[in-house]
């Protein structure tokens, strides 16, 4: 009798002291933390939200993310080291912090090389797999592929050529010193700074162009010093979200199909809302003093003469020479029906 009222008082203090416990068998969940420099509320943002509710359905809550939105976490060079510290496992991240991992994602976002939606689709397709072999041979599991828009300049003097872009002090992202050095030996004035120091550079003078989506203007209301926006479809702006090898692994097999099925129809579901909110984002800015710059064919040609001279100087550089040669390859096959002249807007 003492033995039995002594188990039950046992048992009893174990589930005070340990109310968390559970049987063998069950499984504490695998809890992701999720860095990204998408300012909260937005549609990238949102994006992230819904895949954590639906990994959460998935498994049956055993796989959580914890995002970290709005550059909480430091810029995409300090998000991906702390990836590689363990100290998170997941991030969202754009051409310049994939960039960091594997120098091919910039194939992508060569200037004036890809002009189209349709030409980026197609020319995506058949690189994606040596794009995600890259990455999983860096550590990484890519859960989706993301185009997140078209770049455009933004200034506080209308620029209309590359001659008018000389005379700026343009915004470089912090640790490109290639892309500093080439911008400065073609006689443009790049300034690197982290992208969260953006602003503030911007409202000292320190610069005063850059190049970037129109939802990051106005999300981080950048449009409000350089309220000038050059129509050329400078380059594609491609995304990610990709989560550490290790903490894949601890994930039951039977779930990767639906998590990435998923992933991929969230992506998708972002890719075709692009062009408009990329509209909509211009629209509203306008509607606060944005002007929008036409570029003439004339000067359009200017572009393809300036930037052509140096694109040979990104293999190598900014892109690794074998996805370079790649994507060239490619774009010489490219069928008739892509080719297309600047689509401006």
């Amino acid at each position: 009798m003492f033995f039995y009222r002594y188990q039950r008082y046992f048992s009893l203090a174990i589930l005070l002291v340990f109310p968390c416990w559970s049987p063998a068998g069950s499984s504490a969940p695998i809890v992701i933390k999720l860095g990204s420099l998408a300012p909260t509320g937005t549609p990238w943002h949102r994006v992230l939200e819904e895949l954590d509710a639906e990994w959460r359905e998935i498994t049956d809550g055993l796989v959580q993310l914890r995002i970290y939105p709005g550059g909480v976490l430091g810029d995409e060079a300090e998000v991906v080291t702390k990836m590689r510290l363990g100290q998170i496992q997941a991030a969202g991240l754009t051409s310049k912090g994939l960039g960091d991992i594997d120098k091919g994602i910039w194939g992508l976002s060569l200037p004036l090389v890809i002009r189209t939606d349709e030409q980026l689709r197609w020319l995506h397709s058949h690189i994606k797999d040596e794009l995600d072999r890259r990455y999983l041979e860096a550590g990484f599991v890519v859960v989706n592929w993301m185009h997140l828009g078209w770049v455009h300049w933004f200034s506080t003097e209308p620029i209309r050529t590359p001659s008018d872009l000389k005379q700026h002090r343009i915004f470089n992202w912090a640790g490109s010193a290639n892309t500093e050095r080439l911008w400065k030996e073609e006689g443009f004035q790049a300034v690197s700074l982290s992208v969260l120091d953006v602003l503030a550079g911007l409202q000292t003078g320190l610069i005063d162009a850059l190049a970037v989506i129109p939802m990051t203007a106005a999300a981080y209301q950048w449009f409000g010093i350089t309220n000038q926006m050059s129509d050329l479809r400078w380059a594609n702006l491609t995304g990610a979200v990709i989560i550490t090898r290790e903490t894949w692994d601890r994930i039951p097999h039977k779930y990767y199909q639906p998590m990435l099925a998923a992933s991929a129809l969230l992506a998708r579901e972002l890719q075709a809302a692009v062009i408009s909110l990329d509209k909509d984002a211009i629209t509203a800015m306008q509607g606060y003093g944005l002007e929008v710059v036409p570029v003439t064919p004339e000067e359009y040609q200017q572009w393809e003469h300036t930037i052509g001279t140096l694109r040979h100087r990104l293999r190598g550089t900014l892109v690794d020479t074998t996805m370079y040669d790649l994507v060239m390859g490619l774009l010489e096959e490219m069928p008739a029906e892509l080719q297309a002249e600047n689509p401006g807007l």
